[in-house]
């Protein structure tokens, strides 16, 4: 064979090897289940997000079984276990006890909700466990509760667990950026807990269930397997060790009774906002029912109800209706029980939802929960809505803001706001008899410059029974603080704004290609809807709708207009969507 003949076959076999590895780690990685469209009523996470697979191991590396035999255990209504038994029952064959009581392997890690549940998914996947669906909700609520997670220990990483979009994650360590972060999220790792041998079983279990890790990491440009065994186990043993005083702190910590009056505030990108009150009641067992009544900044009433269950004291994972959308709900409780923030999406699509935020509140004191328009410009008049419950007295609005009242309820003011033409752009307080808004309401003076939220972005083709993953921007205004200097620490947020909206090309091949021609279509509101799955004839090399584009938002000032661009890649269908990608 010439040396020709040699370098093409050998290139050849390494295309191979990367395509038979990427097939691998997409079909096993991140593979979907049934258990992921059946979910009960009061969630596990798994029913709230999850879809996939773990990333804790055997002990030693196994080869891939092809068709795993399915362990089946029956146990009968009349033998009620505890979740510590049927941990045991379920999982004790292969994880066998340690002398301090608990199961080889389990017993060293610590994960969220979320993690838990993909866990016990991989073991059915991959080694044929099954666990009917109401043992492993009993089993993630038990793990998750037992060796969980602080809440300080899930901070910076909350955007992954919440499904949030468009997330480019920072100020990872640059090895484990490289290591571990090619293939899945920096959070998958980061939102675990183990000692420094355990983390080096894991990246042993790596080696051995996905054999050609090496190529499809991209890793053949160093000495990958003395790296993952050695310093990567050391690194992740001292940044997310198993033992730590934010975990037992926060064990020793009482429960929190969910039940009570909240105060609800939310925005849903290219919707608008929403206030309101969340009235919770408890089950039982860390298990809760709500009902939302709301009013939206367009003016319409929307109620909902869920059900929820809150595992580890703060995390809680709820599924409900708002108004005819079936949403899922990711929410964090403070550490003094007085708060709820996170994230609902619409059940089937993950990019659509909205932030969200609740207060305790006393149901019979006044209280303003939200104002919008929360801005007023310098010699205009504009009509503010006040949301709130027992709201009574006088409304002032800051020194120089008119205020006229035209129309009132216990929950809800509309106020005709003036603001003077001489009056300074700044901060201006609420209040409305005893109730107060701190810095509530922005007055400015004209809009400066700005910013698109996001900055870049991520679409995906849709077709068959994967919908398209559309993208929503927004056109955030600002004004200038007082050094007058653009985008510096005092600039003043306007908030969204109306905007005319552009698609362009992004550079010289996206122009070549028209990408912006078949990739989708941009609606009024900063909607992006991408085009149709599959090779399209109708494009140069018959490509996919994919595209490379500018998404531009224009505008108008008193001195012309604010423009600007963020960048958005339409791409393909992603099939696998594990609720820790």
């Amino acid at each position: 064979m010439t040396r020709g003949r040699q370098c093409k076959l050998t290139h050849f076999l390494g295309v191979l090897l990367l395509i038979i590895g990427s097939a691998s780690l997409a079909g096993c990685d991140e593979s979907e289940t049934d258990a992921q469209s059946t979910p009960p009523e009061a969630m596990s996470p798994a029913e709230s997000t999850l879809s996939s697979t773990s990333v804790d191991a055997p002990e030693t590396p196994q080869p891939v079984t092809p068709t795993p035999q399915p362990i089946s255990i029956t146990v009968e209504p009349s033998e009620p276990l505890a979740a510590s038994e049927l941990l045991s029952l379920y999982c004790g064959a292969c994880h066998t006890p340690t002398n301090n009581g608990g199961l080889s392997r389990i017993s060293n890690m610590r994960k969220t909700p979320e993690g838990w549940d993909m866990s016990i998914v991989r073991m059915s996947i991959f080694h044929g466990v099954d666990v009917p669906v109401d043992i492993r909700r009993t089993l993630v609520k038990y793990l998750a509760d037992a060796q969980g997670l602080a809440p300080s220990e899930t901070q910076g990483h909350r955007a992954v667990l919440e499904q949030r979009h468009n997330i480019i994650e920072t100020g990872f360590d640059e090895e484990l950026n490289v290591m571990c972060a090619r293939c899945h999220s920096n959070a998958r790792y980061a939102l675990q807990r183990r000692d420094t041998d355990e983390w080096n079983l894991l990246a042993n279990m790596h080696a051995g269930q996905w054999q050609s890790i090496e190529y499809q990491a991209l890793a053949r440009d160093r000495n990958w397997w003395e790296i993952a065994s050695t310093i990567v186990p050391e690194k992740l043993g001292s940044l997310y060790p198993l033992e730590t005083t934010a975990w037992s702190d926060w064990r020793a910590m009482p429960r929190e009774d969910l039940s009570g009056t909240w105060a609800v505030t939310g925005h849903w990108p290219g919707k608008g906002d929403y206030a309101g009150a969340m009235e919770i009641d408890a089950d039982g067992d860390d298990a809760y029912h709500a009902t939302y009544t709301l009013t939206t900044s367009s003016g319409d009433t929307l109620t909902g109800t869920t059900k929820a269950i809150v595992y580890t004291g703060y995390e809680w994972r709820g599924r409900g209706t708002w108004g005819d959308m079936p949403i899922r709900e990711i929410f964090a409780l403070s550490e003094e029980g007085t708060e709820l923030t996170g994230r609902w999406h619409i059940e089937d699509s993950f990019e659509i939802g909205s932030d969200f935020s609740a207060s305790r509140v006393d149901a019979n004191a006044p209280h303003i929960t939200s104002v919008w328009p929360a801005v007023v410009e310098s010699g205009e008049s504009v009509d503010v809505t006040i949301i709130g419950m027992n709201l009574e007295g006088d409304v002032s609005l800051g020194p120089d803001i008119k205020a006229q009242v035209t129309e009132r309820s216990a929950t809800k003011i509309i106020v005709r706001a003036k603001a003077k033409c001489s009056a300074a752009s700044g901060l201006r307080n609420i209040e409305v008899g005893d109730a107060s808004a701190q810095n509530a309401l922005t007055l400015y003076e004209d809009v400066d410059y700005i910013q698109i939220s996001p900055d870049y972005g991520i679409a995906r083709v849709g077709g068959g029974m994967t919908p398209p993953v559309t993208a929503q921007f927004e056109a955030i205004g600002y004004t200038n603080g007082p050094d007058g200097i653009a985008q510096t620490e005092d600039d003043l947020s306007i908030g969204p704004l109306q905007a005319e909206w552009r698609v362009e090309a992004y550079d010289e091949v996206a122009q070549a290609l028209e990408d912006v021609k078949y990739a989708g279509t941009l609606d009024d509101s900063g909607l992006f809807t991408p085009g149709d799955a599959g090779p399209n004839p109708e494009r140069k090399y018959g490509t996919n709708n994919v595209g490379d584009l500018k998404i531009i938002a224009s505008v108008p000032t008193y001195n012309g207009k604010a423009e600007n661009a963020a960048h958005l890649i339409v791409t393909v269908q992603k099939w696998n969507n594990p609720p820790i990608q």
